[in-house]
């Protein structure tokens, strides 16, 4: 895990589903999928640092649509 961009870690934070998206892609040592394709409804309200760790969850199997087939990445 890392922190922030500002060089805080936020432990009393909400973990959004982006977030934990990609620790979980991190911690399975499964490569991000930088430019795999995203079916999400929402994708384009994905972070960019956090789309790749979101197509290669998808392609895993390890995430899925919600309602909508959105992703709701916060």
């Amino acid at each position: 895990m890392s922190g922030y961009a500002d060089g805080t870690f936020r432990p009393d934070e909400d973990v959004t589903r982006a977030e934990m998206t990609a620790m979980i892609i991190r911690a399975s040592k499964i490569l991000a999928d930088e430019g795999g394709p995203l079916s999400f409804s929402d994708a384009n309200e994905i972070p960019d640092w956090a789309k790749g760790a979101a197509a290669a969850a998808l392609r895993w199997g390890i995430a899925q649509g919600r309602t909508g087939n959105e992703f709701a990445p916060d």
